[in-house]
């Protein structure tokens, strides 16, 4: 179990207030004033936990009397009684004579005599009495409703006349059948249903790790908040359907403590009855109507089971009392009468739910049920369902009486499982397909669904050889599914790192498409291009080949869709490529493909980042992780986002920690650009923290790997402009010159305003005199207002730095200004500081706007947003608030701060370093 807890503990989850109840009795037995409580409640519902927690919550000194009523013994006078008072036989000889001889009577200890129940009960009163003048005790008596008529009726007789005898009573039983136990001095504990928290807690500690999201959400709607349900179903489901990597059938399985709990008010019923809440159970729905049609002429065997509390009708729905009573029904029932149950009912309904039935009552193969299934398949591919497609194409699979046929459908099984996220059984599903169908087309088909596998579990290494031994293998027999291969193994590399591989492999496909696959050349084309881009040959702006509609691409379409909008965002078209992202995502929502939102959230992320939306970037790169740790899919690149995050925050523990994951990515996946991602990241923290030589070392060594892997674009990863700017500040002029000149050639290359922007920052900080600030202020001008803010902002600090120390201190104020703001909107405090710093040796002082403490963080950016001469809608598009949300801290910022206008709000963050 998860957490190592037992499961008495977990059983206790969410019953806080009673076991604190429960303490309470035990405290006041203790001090002399004798309580009884009644914990009732439905099975599994926590009432056996609660009496073992009073029992180990006993003191010492307590005598403990502990009896449990069975139905089998429930016959039998008095013998929960013998059970209850066996530790008590010694104290006997203390009670009158003919209360000893009828109660000795009574539990087989004496004599046969005739003896009243009452003599039996005031008897019981009596020993417990005495006992307790030896010491406090605590009576807990467990499944009351099963205990003998008459031990109860002496048990009943004995706690509502304690009174002050140092006595606790803990009596648990089913709802129904305490009515005769009275009130007065009865404290009702009515265990409900656990609250959702509590549940997800419960859930936690009994699932092994590795629970799919989706099956804990089947878990716990069929639970309904039973504590017994909770720990048990899981027990009941194999490691693959915990994960989601297998089907689940429905209902869920449970195991045989939950039958015993559940079963007993159904074993009472008539086999008629019984047969029609089989058939219920059975159903997919709630809807009625097959279900009477089914059952013909036994509706009148439903009114019993509603009689007896196991479900009810109404509104043409049946509903059972608690959805573990059909999970009970259905799987306490033998193989073969649920077959007959699902014959049943196919032949009461038809389309997709018929076809199901009749997988279920199948048990040879059959290629009508088979086909049937099929066509279940597409329509859930169609309404975004790929685990549900991926379920009937594998039972589709099953029920196949010819190999080829099974073949195939085990292969989109396959496909399905990966968009579904559930990578685990993949290799299983492609291995049994290969072994039924040798042709060369097919086993190329295997490679590359095999290949997206291997890139979904972030092998793209591994899925690269795989797709080029398999092209060299059918390029003869197949020449179309080799052009396919070459192009998803250009895309894999991308992804990779592997930019000469990449090049390699997309011209080769380009070559081939003209005449092989003409449907191909344009993802070639784009492919190529981004090839070219990333080896740093890339055109002076944005080719056509990428704003071309990508719906012809082959493999993995979306993946270079996405390269496509990472080359939009490098030459500046944020919202062209914005709206190739959200495109991206869009489909893969709708075909419900979780392992496609991976990769999608984390560009979406990177461009957030890139256009200073910080708290956004963060949620979409966490978001990617965490499905990438719920699918086993392919992570890393969320995490290098927020690495680079904490980095410009100056944030080391939170760095490190992000960066220590993506080492051991790089390590396993044998990625390259993780590799300079991480030295990157690494080398901007130490910058931002102004340890100039360790940043320069870590640089440096990004700048060797992205040499190493052909990467030539310096905005891929921007670890070119911090390097030159760390090599200056540790006296490496010669060194940064070179950087200097890689990077102006990448500018003069494309043309991309933020290459053009960084080369004139770093000649900047490499000149001397009016010629230095001049590059600042191109590079500042470069930039348009709320593009690339960070590293606007920090140009604008150091044009800000240049013209103090020119002695042109007025002018300074103003992009220093703009600098500080800019880092404070984005919480970047070791920046802020320094722009802070130079406003200061500017002679500006700060006040109370440069203090700031006394404002939200989310105050603060809309104060400065609002400041720089933004509406209140777009102070609200750019926070991703509501309008109503800006006024909000707006006015909070006037009371906090005594202004009255938006004039007077930016005259005093003008004049006190916008701070």
């Amino acid at each position: 179990m998860d957490g190592g807890q037992s499961p008495e503990a977990l059983t206790l989850i969410g019953r806080q207030a009673e076991q604190a109840e429960i303490d309470r009795m035990i405290s006041d037995a203790l001090a002399g004033t004798s309580r009884t409580l009644v914990v009732s409640g439905g099975p599994g519902i926590g009432k056996t936990a609660l009496l073992a927690h009073a029992v180990t919550r006993a003191h010492p000194d307590m005598i403990v009397l502990r009896a449990c009523g069975v139905e089998s013994e429930a016959k039998f006078p008095f013998c929960g009684l013998h059970e209850l008072l066996r530790p008590l036989q010694e104290s006997m000889s203390r009670i009158p004579a003919p209360q000893g001889r009828a109660l000795g009577r009574a539990l087989a200890l004496g004599a046969p005599q005739d003896s009243g129940p009452l003599d039996v009960a005031a008897a019981t009163f009596s020993l417990v009495e005495a006992a307790a003048e030896c010491g406090p005790l605590l009576i807990a008596v467990d499944d009351v409703h099963w205990l003998d008529a008459s031990s109860r009726q002496a048990l009943f007789f004995t706690a509502r006349r304690l009174a002050h005898e140092r006595v606790a009573v803990l009596i648990a039983g089913r709802e129904t059948d305490l009515f005769d136990m009275g009130s007065e001095g009865v404290t009702r504990l009515d265990l409900a249903p656990l609250d959702e928290s509590s549940c997800w807690t419960l859930l936690e500690g009994a699932a092994p790790v590795g629970m799919a999201p989706a099956v804990r959400e089947r878990v716990l709607a069929a639970a309904a908040g039973n504590p017994l349900a909770l720990t048990e179903i899981p027990r009941s489901l194999t490691a693959g359907q915990l994960g989601g990597l297998e089907p689940i059938d429905t209902p869920l399985p449970v195991g045989p403590a939950l039958c015993r709990a559940f079963g007993t008010r159904v074993m009472a019923l008539p086999t008629a009855t019984r047969e029609a809440l089989l058939i219920a159970a059975a159903c997919d729905s709630e809807d009625l109507a097959p279900i009477l049609t089914a059952l013909q002429d036994g509706a009148d065997a439903l009114h019993l089971a509603e009689a007896a509390g196991l479900l009810s009708i109404g509104g043409g729905q049946l509903r059972f009392r608690h959805p573990l009573v059909r999970s009970v029904l259905y799987y306490d029932a033998a193989p073969h009468l649920r077959r007959a149950a699902h014959r049943t009912l196919a032949d009461a309904l038809s389309g997709n739910r018929r076809a199901w039935h009749l997988a279920a009552a199948a048990v040879v193969p059959d290629e009508d049920i088979a086909s049937a299934l099929e066509a279940a398949a597409l329509h859930a591919c169609k309404h975004g369902g790929p685990a549900e497609a991926a379920a009937a194409y594998e039972r589709a699979a099953h029920l196949s009486p010819d190999d080829e046929a099974r073949a195939g459908r085990l292969r989109e099984a396959a496909q399905q499982w990966i968009d579904a996220g559930a990578l685990g059984r993949v290799s299983g599903l492609l291995n049994k397909a290969a072994a039924l169908n040798e042709s060369e087309v097919f086993r190329a088909d295997l490679c590359r669904v095999r290949a997206r596998m291997l890139v979904h579990k972030g092998r793209p290494a591994t899925a690269y050889r795989v797709l080029k031994d398999g092209a060299a293998a059918v390029e003869r027999h197949a020449p179309r599914q080799a052009v396919a291969m070459h192009l998803d193994g250009a895309v894999v590399c991308l992804g990779a790192g592997d930019v000469r591989a990449a090049l390699t492999a997309a011209t080769t496909a380009l070559e081939q498409a003209h005449g092989y696959a003409p449907e191909a050349v344009g993802m070639a084309q784009a492919t190529l291009v981004t090839a070219r881009v990333l080896r740093g040959k890339g055109p002076a702006g944005p080719p056509d080949a990428l704003l071309a509609d990508g719906a012809g691409f082959i493999e993995a379409g979306h993946t270079a869709d996405l390269w496509r909008a990472s080359v939009l965002m490098w030459s500046g078209r944020y919202d062209a490529a914005s709206d190739r992202v959200e495109e991206v995502l869009a489909r893969a929502d709708a075909r419900g493909a979780l392992g496609e939102r991976i990769p999608g959230l984390t560009v979406r992320a990177e461009l957030r980042l890139w256009r200073g939306a910080w708290a956004a970037a963060g949620a979409d790169a966490a978001e990617s992780e965490r499905l990438a740790g719920l699918t086993g899919g392919a992570g890393g690149g969320g995490r290098a986002v927020l690495a680079r995050l904490a980095a410009a925050r100056g944030r080391r523990e939170e760095c490190q920690g992000h960066l220590a994951r993506l080492r051991d990515d790089a390590e396993r996946s044998g990625r390259g650009l993780v590799r300079i991602q991480v030295n990157a990241a690494e080398g901007l923290l130490e910058l931002s923290l102004e340890e100039y030589e360790a940043a320069a070392e870590l640089l440096t060594a990004a700048a060797e790997s992205a040499r190493s892997a052909g990467l030539g674009e310096p905005r891929v990863v921007p670890w070119a402009p911090d390097l030159i700017e760390s090599l200056m500040r540790t006296g490496r002029a010669g060194e940064a010159r070179e950087v200097l000149r890689w990077l102006s050639d990448a500018a003069d290359q494309t043309g991309w305003a933020w290459t053009r922007a960084m080369a004139a920052r770093c000649l900047g900080l490499m000149s001397r005199g009016d010629r230095a600030g001049e590059y600042f202020e191109t590079s500042v001008a470069l930039q348009a207002e709320g593009a690339e803010p960070f590293d606007r902002a920090r140009s604008a600090l150091h044009y800000g730095q240049w013209l103090r120390r020119d002695g042109q201190r007025d002018a300074a104020a103003g992009p220093l200004r703009s600098a500080l703001a800019t880092f404070t909107e984005l919480e970047a405090p070791v920046w802020a500081d320094r722009a802070h710093a130079e406003l200061r040796s500017c002679g500006i002082a700060a006040s109370r706007a440069g203090n700031r403490s006394d404002l939200t963080r989310q105050e603060r950016k809309v104060a400065h947003l609002a400041a720089r001469g933004l509406t209140n809608r777009e102070v609200a598009a750019r926070l991703f608030l509501s309008v109503k949300t800006v006024e909000f801290h707006l006015a909070n910022v006037y009371r906090k701060w005594g202004v009255r206008s938006r004039t007077e709000l930016v005259g005093l963050l003008g004049s006190e370093g916008a701070g």
